[in-house]
């Protein structure tokens, strides 16, 4: 069970948290969806007088299609979500980079990308700025964010930061 709730949270994350539900939640509208089903389909089959073998067939496969459709959605949701983070990098990469050489700092520049869209990779980045301000270290809360977001390009931009920070690179050449 530890598991199954870690990667439900898991997945919950990289799907940017949908509805604000919790692990032990999201396994609970999983059993719901499975007994509503279930028991809408046998009620179903008893006022159709449909045949044994469907009256207990049936019933156990809306179950089972109860149980793992919220699995499908969340899937769906967590690739939703990837898509317009990869979509969105470029602009932001390129929002960054002008920031930067402008002379504002890293955090700086996240917040400019936060103040001037609306979307999945600026709450990303919002929140790396909470988490910062919180007394988080940087390379961690970036870390983190890679983490939650789950995309290759994004880990590659996060290493490629800490890196920078970590060896006194210019911030303004990583970017380029």
């Amino acid at each position: 069970p530890q598991r199954s709730l870690e990667s439900a949270r898991h997945s919950l994350e990289l799907a940017g948290n949908p509805y604000n539900l919790t692990a032990s939640q999201f396994w609970a509208v999983r059993a719901v969806a499975a007994i509503i089903l279930g028991v809408l389909v046998a009620a179903l089959m008893f006022v159709t007088n449909a045949a044994w073998t469907q009256r207990i067939l049936y019933p156990i496969i809306a179950a089972a299609l109860g149980f793992f459709l919220p699995v499908i959605w969340l899937s769906s949701q967590i690739s939703r979500r990837k898509n317009s983070i990869i979509k969105s990098l470029p602009d932001a990469l390129a929002l960054l980079t002008v920031c930067v050489e402008a002379g504002l700092g890293f955090d700086g520049a996240m917040q400019k990308v936060t103040d001037k869209w609306q979307n999945e990779l600026s709450d990303s980045f919002s929140r790396v700025i909470r988490e910062i301000q919180l007394g988080k270290l940087r390379r961690e809360a970036l870390r983190d964010m890679a983490d939650r977001i789950g995309i290759p390009e994004m880990t590659s931009f996060v290493a490629a930061i800490i890196q920078s920070e970590q060896w006194g690179v210019s911030m303004a050449k990583v970017l380029r």
